[in-house]
């Protein structure tokens, strides 16, 4: 296409948007033009509606900027030509007009500043203007200043006017911004951008004298001169080259020049950073990273933040190597909060030029609006400040007092879990190996211990000791096995467990002889009961770390009790760190519970044990006409009936089935373990029955004796009650308070199951997608959209016929409120025919051939949904082949750019730990080079959730202990990965074994220092044999769970290749780099 000028360009991009199906439809939905201006002088302190007079004083600066100001009013003159809607100019130097006189004046001859203004009469103002076109500094980078303070208000939640902060814009252009009290203070940049930072090409601060002798010495006219030092010098002059890309790959094969580049690099920003905070008199609230550098190079974040601990400044090395954005990723005891937000140019002009031509209501600054835009991602759980007034807890704590309950240890231990990956729970006092809240944790958090080994002593031989007066025997044996349990945990949680007749004298001892903070634990209406309780732990010289209060009333009366409750627990010098409103599902009683606790066999209906709620029960004695009446009327009704009354059963199970029917929750069959023969044969023969029915060997009216008595409970299969738990502590816990417990050592950082679990669940929560089933017809993807749609992780579409997917959901049982049902057959639209057909017409596809596709294939329409971006994501599989699955997006999505091939990982999730393998699906024998690109892909993807990648390129040798074809791909495939990811831990070759444990990779390495081996996160196979076989041993040896194939490097969407179970539901690309494809 030939466009000679600006105008007949910017008429063809007119009408590009008013095509069928374009932005806009008539040139009146235009309401408002923004236009970036990059000097103002010193005339224009914000975004300005431009007229006649405006266009005359931007015509007046560009004598300061030469080669912007006079492109800036082509695009002007030319847009108010076509564009009837208000125009407004956004002034790069606005930011910088709140700097007072000692920033922005030279100390150069007054003259030079005064008498090189120029008189600027402004035709709508009632005086004149002195235009300052003389010689002090303006500042540029203003329209991402101020894009980066508004979202750095949003994400702290603070009103800009408060802030004081340090920006870093770092990019080929670099500049650094200080702002106080929400008003730029300081920038580096001058009058013009070459002041400041070393740049790309640009010199940064140099002696003024160097440009004198250039041109006497060097005879360099001034024109030479100021092409050197805008475009052949910064880090192009230093090392040959100003990418920083090519500079850290230089760098890291052993160039000094790109080393040294780097160094100056750092060092100049160091010196400003430091000039900054002292112009703030030490009072930062953030430093925040923009820029292309500034947001992707972790390394440099981490030289240029290094060894300001003593000022307040530390960084997160395991969070800055996220790999997100929009992120917080200082310490835990970092008085200044570290950011990094990638700046968003064309959005704050947009936003500025609506707020000053009011085509929206007035905004609250630019924060309003980029909080909407801000979505964090934090790779740990959400972190409060430090509060040095509070008390040091440490990695351990002691849980004591009236409320003392599963839930609330449970949530605490979950609450931690982000903190502290390899947790731990001990019982100084415990029931033997049946104790119940060990074996919880045990199953809950995968703890592999033995029971015996987390618990100091039993309560019969604790009674036994203290009978014959050996106290001091009781407390050694417990205290050493608690020394030797706690190694190499992060955080332990303590529940000491009641001795017989015992209040709480002995567990206040046992506290105080561990030396262990106690988190004092209450239910509404014992308060009085915490001053006799401080008063024991007083007497016993305990640290109290503060009062958790439980079961308050939820709704509106909520706030009234817990402000009560804060103030009697204040009154008593105690502190407060979290009230928990009652929740009614972890009040209801599951079918689970009624099998835990009468010991029942269960006949049929296991796996929905836990979804099944008893809100009632009923003794069968009545006819069943009146009984189904009856159970009609309350569903959910838990029947108790003998079982000899094969009439009942068998009338409930076929009442069960029916979709018209409310379910009961259960049958629980009194008087024998065992089924009528024939009533079982009836009852195998109807292929499945989702509602539980057990039984035992107690009559009836025992039954229901207990069942009356029984309060509900914690079960290691409570999902729903755990994760009810884990969001009552996510919303009620003083996250302060949670860090002061514990802090991990980044580089011992494992991601364990659990955590994995919580985390995409947290992130999918806050980040809704869309996603599609295009498998609508299979019993398994229903029950999963209701199980994604009950745990609110994302918005669901199933492709299908409507009433066939509503009539099998009813017969399952399964609830689809919420879910979009969409018929390829006939919601075939003739956008996603000719979508496809232009993607594929190359390969032969007709647009009839596509129609037959979309509605014949969902798998097809499901990738044309996304392609079209109608959905975020897709998940596929369960009755699909991979290859079937995958090929759509391969044809028509395809590749990210910079990649030459799609591979795939899978995520194994291990007991105690989460490795990713790859490839094991989609490539049969990689290159070298294609090996190497796997490498850094599957490197990316870790770090995408939360698991910092050691990368170990696996072979059937390690290091130089071998030869041969397969091991020298491998050997240069390690080599070409170090150099397109010069950053990542990447080491190879290296056997699996070695790779994976500690003990064999000191053996293998015979003492060399390997940041990978024993602990590599990342397995990247030679070959597709190698690695599809890898993963179904480890996944049938450990029994553990394989999530995946996914999707690497297609375009920014998400497909899943497999049906996973339930706990493994992923979250889609939002959260990933544009890279990686679930």
């Amino acid at each position: 296409m030939s466009i000679p000028d600006h105008s007949t360009g910017l008429k063809k991009v007119v009408e590009i948007l008013m095509e069928k199906d374009g932005a806009i439809r008539e040139i009146d939905d235009i309401k408002v033009v923004g236009h970036r201006v990059v000097h103002g002088g010193n005339l224009f302190s914000g975004p300005t509606v431009i007229n006649d007079d405006v266009i005359r004083a931007i015509e007046k600066c560009s004598t300061l900027a030469p080669l912007h100001n006079p492109a800036n009013l082509v695009g002007i003159r030319i847009a108010k030509e076509l564009f009837p809607a208000p125009h407004v100019a956004v002034f790069d130097t606005a930011f910088h007009t709140t700097m007072p006189p000692e920033s922005y004046r030279y100390a150069i001859p007054k003259e030079l500043y005064e008498e090189h203004g120029e008189r600027f009469s402004m035709l709508q103002a009632a005086d004149s203007f002195v235009l300052t076109a003389g010689i002090r500094k303006y500042g540029f980078h203003g329209t991402s200043f101020t894009y980066v303070l508004g979202a750095t208000a949003a994400a702290l939640k603070r009103p800009i006017e408060d802030l004081n902060i340090i920006m870093l814009h770092l990019g080929s252009g670099a500049s650094m911004a200080c702002v106080k009290n929400g008003k730029g203070i300081d920038t580096t940049m001058g009058m013009t951008p070459l002041e400041g930072l070393v740049m790309g090409t640009r010199s940064g601060d140099i002696d003024p004298g160097i440009y004198t002798h250039l041109c006497t010495q060097l005879n360099m006219s001034p024109a030479e001169v100021d092409r050197m030092l805008n475009r052949r010098s910064g880090l192009l002059g230093l090392c040959g080259q100003n990418d920083m890309r090519g500079i850290i790959s230089a760098a890291s094969k052993g160039d000094a020049d790109a080393k040294l580049a780097r160094q100056i690099f750092v060092e100049r920003i160091r010196k400003y950073l430091g000039a900054y905070l002292v112009k703030l008199n030490g009072e930062l609230d953030a430093i925040v990273f923009t820029g292309g550098i500034g947001e992707n190079d972790f390394a440099l974040r981490e030289s240029i933040c290094e060894g300001l601990r003593s000022l307040g400044i530390e960084l997160d090395t395991t969070k800055n190597l996220s790999g997100l954005s929009l992120v917080e990723v200082q310490g835990t005891f970092s008085r200044t909060k570290i950011l990094v937000i990638p700046t968003n140019e064309e959005l704050s002009i947009a936003l500025q030029s609506a707020d000053v031509a009011g085509v929206v209501s007035k905004l609250s600054g630019a924060e309003k609006l980029a909080q909407a835009q801000t979505e964090w991602q934090v790779p740990k759980a959400a972190e409060a400040e430090y509060d040095p007034s509070a008390p040091k807890l440490g990695n351990a704590l002691f849980v004591e007092g009236t409320g003392m309950t599963a839930v609330e240890e449970v949530g605490l231990l979950y609450a931690v879990l982000p903190r502290a990956p390899r947790v731990g729970y001990f019982r100084p006092f415990a029931e033997g190996e049946n104790d119940r809240s060990i074996s919880l944790m045990r199953s809950i958090f995968r703890l592999d211990e033995a029971p015996e080994v987390m618990q100091g002593i039993t309560v019969a031989e604790a009674t036994k000791l203290l009978s014959h007066g050996q106290e001091k025997e009781l407390f050694d044996q417990v205290l050493s096995k608690y020394v030797e349990y706690r190694k190499g945990k992060d955080f332990v949680l303590v529940s000491c467990g009641r001795l017989e007749n015992d209040s709480h004298f002995w567990s206040q001892k046992m506290a105080a002889a561990l030396n262990l903070p106690v988190l004092l634990i209450s239910d509404l209406g014992h308060e009085s009961d915490l001053a006799i309780i401080k008063g024991g732990l007083d007497s016993n010289n305990v640290k109290i770390a503060g009062v958790l209060m439980s079961g308050l009333p939820p709704g509106n009366e909520y706030a009234d009790t817990a402000n009560e409750c804060k103030e009697a627990i204040e009154q008593l010098g105690l502190r407060s760190v979290g009230m928990l409103p009652k929740s009614a599902i972890i009040h209801q009683v599951t079918m689970a519970e009624v099998v835990d606790a009468l010991g029942a066999k269960v006949f049929f209906g296991e796996e929905s044990l836990d979804r099944s709620i008893v809100k009632d029960i009923t003794v069968a004695t009545l006819d069943m006409n009146r009984m189904l009446h009856r159970l009609r009327v309350h569903p959910g009704t838990l029947v108790i009936v003998h079982s000899g009354r094969a009439d009942v059963l068998l009338s409930l199970v076929l009442a069960a089935r029916s979709s018209n029917y409310p379910r009961p929750a259960g049958i629980l069959l009194t008087g024998s373990r065992n089924l009528d023969p024939d009533v079982d044969d009836i009852l195998c023969g109807l292929n499945g029955i989702a509602m539980p029915v057990i039984g035992v060997e107690e009559d009836t009216f025992a039954c229901t004796t207990t069942l009356l008595k029984h309060r509900p409970v914690l079960l290691p299969s409570s999902t729903t009650k755990i994760e009810a738990a884990q969001v009552l502590f996510q919303r009620h816990i003083d996250p302060k308070f949670l860090n002061q417990l514990v802090a991990t050592n980044a580089e011992d950082y494992v991601v364990t199951p659990k955590l994995f679990q919580h985390n995409i669940f947290s992130v999918a929560r806050s980040a809704k997608q869309r996603i599609v089933l295009p498998e609508g017809d299979d019993p398994r993807v229903l029950a999963a959209a209701g199980e994604l749609l009950a745990r609110n992780l994302c918005e669901v579409t199933i492709l299908g016929k409507e009433d066939l997917i509503q009539n099998r959901a009813k017969r399952n049982h399964v609830s689809l409120k919420g879910v979009k049902i969409v018929d390829p057959e006939t919601e075939t639209t003739d956008e996603m025919v000719d979508a496809l057909y232009n993607a594929r017409k190359s390969k032969g596809m007709t647009k009839e051939l596509a129609r037959d596709m979309l509605q014949g294939e969902p798998n097809w329409f499901g990738t044309m949904m996304m392609y079209l971006d109608q959905a975020d994501g897709m998940v596929s599989g369960a009755c699909h082949s991979t290859a079937a699955t995958m090929r759509p997006a391969l044809q028509v999505i395809k590749m990210a750019p910079g990649f030459s091939l799609v591979s795939s990982v899978f995520f194994m999730l291990l007991p105690g730990r989460v490795l990713v393998f790859g490839d094991c699906a989609i490539n049969v024998d990689p290159t070298a080079d294609e090996l190497a690109e796997i490498a850094t892909a599957s490197a990316q993807t870790a770090r995408a959730f939360g698991i910092l990648p050691r990368v170990a390129m696996l072979s059937y040798a390690t290091g130089d202990s071998n030869q041969g074809p397969m091991i020298d791909k491998v050997r240069e495939a390690t080599k070409k990965a170090r150099l397109l990811a010069p950053n990542e831990l990447i080491e190879g070759p290296i056997q699996f074994d070695a790779a994976v444990d500690p003990a064999v990779a000191a053996v293998k390495y015979k003492g060399q220092d390997s940041p990978v081996a024993g602990k590599a996160t990342v397995l990247v196979f030679p070959d597709l044999n190698a690695g599809n076989n890898a993963y179904k041993a480890v996944q049938q040896a450990s029994k553990s769970i394989a999530v995946g194939p996914i999707m690497q490097v297609c375009r920014d969407i998400a497909l899943l290749s497999l049906l996973l179970p339930s706990c493994a539901v992923l979250p889609s690309s939002s959260s990933l780099p544009s890279s990686c494809l679930l």
